[in-house]
């Protein structure tokens, strides 16, 4: 039997924005949906056409470590007092509409309708839009006709919303494609990229796939990326020396390039120069570094595809070049390999942990301070039961569960010593919780 998704729909939100003056219909948006790599692939089209001297909205949830951050303008966080202003201006109105027609909307519509109202009052030249679930009957989807609809690598996850299988998921991202508006796709698994053009030729809308092989020579370590690409017609390639890395952003990088040069083509006007600063965007909690002794990573890999591409980042980073391909932990580069693990309840760990495990030799599972949250101790006993089963391959490496994060972070630092790595990595929600307690170990570490 298939998962019942639950159902949301528009209602609320187009009652809203129309009350609000549909100001999102004055925006110029390049409108985002996909699984992962939304966050990257937004920050780098912001970037570029902040860059290039446009005014430039972003919309991108969940917040990982500041509520503010999910509305930005050239890629600073909305101020606490515009941000208070704009969320007291909306709810005022949703209030009135709770009175006068009996309708409400949930927190997330309220903050996606402020999202607009801000950047309608800034005069924005441009909006990135990420959708936050989904597409089609996600509350970013009142956009009538923008410049563009991008999708980042679609998988599975939020079946409970979507549906069980990528075809479905798929049809609900490709939702946002709208009748005669271009779209951009990164690399897709085949049902999705078939999804994606079937909708949009039913749509009448140009489809174009980014090219991995548009990005030359991609190389990356631990401390970022570099790669060269082919901007104008004639020029020599442009060398980029990005601050994010991994095996996953060569994607991201693709689409965001394929989406730019789209731009271009429908009179964006964008310099060499503005691509090459702002290919080079930082965004938190992606194979961020955020201690340098020993080196502690944290990233918000949570489903299949995101672990898929975490644990090549991993084996390419932390592991010999001979390593073999069964991914023995036996190639490790004489370091030991650190995890921390907090996810949520609703996400498929079952599918994340048999693709990271393998690398590590010691895993501390934490639970994070979420009403969604997965008992870390459910994540302790999947992953004793992952090295039970395959003990031959992997030997049994450590693993136990400790409840407080503060402890837990003092343990995985201590435990990598002088010659390890630190990984934490799970969902976004307990990415703040982390941070704030590596930092809490190293003032605790400076006092003593």
């Amino acid at each position: 039997m298939g998962t019942v998704k639950k159902a949301y729909s528009l209602n609320g939100i187009l009652r809203l924005m129309a009350r609000l003056g549909n100001v999102q219909d004055a925006l110029k948006v390049i409108h985002i949906a996909g699984t992962n790599g939304k966050g990257s692939v937004g920050a780098y089209i912001s970037a570029v056409l902040s860059a290039q001297g446009y005014r430039v909205g972003t919309y991108a949830s969940p917040a990982v470590f500041e509520k503010r951050e999910i509305i930005r303008l050239n890629g600073q966080m909305i101020l606490e007092a515009d941000f208070t202003k704009i969320l007291l201006d909306v709810q005022k109105e949703c209030e009135n509409m709770r009175r006068e027609e009996g309708i409400s909307v949930s927190e997330f519509e309220m903050e996606t309708a402020a999202a607009f109202c801000y950047f309608f009052q800034k005069k924005c030249d441009y909006a990135v839009i990420e959708a936050g679930l989904g597409g089609k009957d996600d509350a970013t989807n009142v956009i009538k006709r923008p410049i563009c609809s991008v999708f980042t690598s679609i998988s599975i996850d939020h079946k409970d919303f979507l549906g069980d299988t990528l075809k479905e998921i798929a049809t609900a991202k490709a939702g946002i494609i709208k009748p005669g508006c271009p779209c951009v796709s990164a690399v897709q698994d085949a049902p999705a990229l078939f999804v994606l053009k079937e909708t949009a030729a039913r749509a009448g809308s140009a489809f174009y796939l980014a090219d991995q092989d548009s990005i030359r020579d991609y190389e990356y370590d631990e401390t970022g990326s570099r790669f060269f690409l082919d901007w104008e017609d004639g020029d020599a390639p442009l060398e980029i020396h990005a601050s994010m890395t991994g095996s996953f952003q060569r994607d991201n990088f693709a689409c965001a390039l394929e989406t730019l040069r789209l731009l271009k083509k429908r009179g964006v006007f964008l310099s060499k120069d503005a691509v090459k600063t702002g290919l080079m965007a930082r965004l938190p909690g992606r194979f961020e570094k955020i201690l340098d002794d020993p080196p502690f990573y944290i990233d918000g890999g949570h489903n299949e595809g995101a672990a898929r591409q975490l644990a090549r980042t991993v084996r390419h980073c932390f592991f010999s070049d001979d390593a073999p391909g069964d991914r023995k932990r036996k190639a490790f580069r004489e370091k030991k390999l650190i995890y921390m693990i907090g996810m949520l309840a609703d996400k498929e760990y079952q599918k994340v942990l048999p693709l990271m495990l393998p690398y590590a030799s010691l895993t501390i599972a934490v639970t994070p301070r979420n009403e969604r949250a997965l008992d870390g101790q459910v994540l302790e006993a999947e992953a004793k039961r992952f090295y039970a089963r395959m003990e031959s391959d992997y030997g049994r490496a450590e693993v136990f569960y400790e409840p407080d994060m503060n402890a837990a972070a003092a343990q995985a630092i201590c435990a990598a010593g002088s010659q390890g790595v630190v990984l934490a990595f799970g969902s976004f929600t307990f990415l703040k919780q982390l941070r704030e307690a590596v930092a809490e170990k190293r003032l605790g570490d400076r006092g003593r």
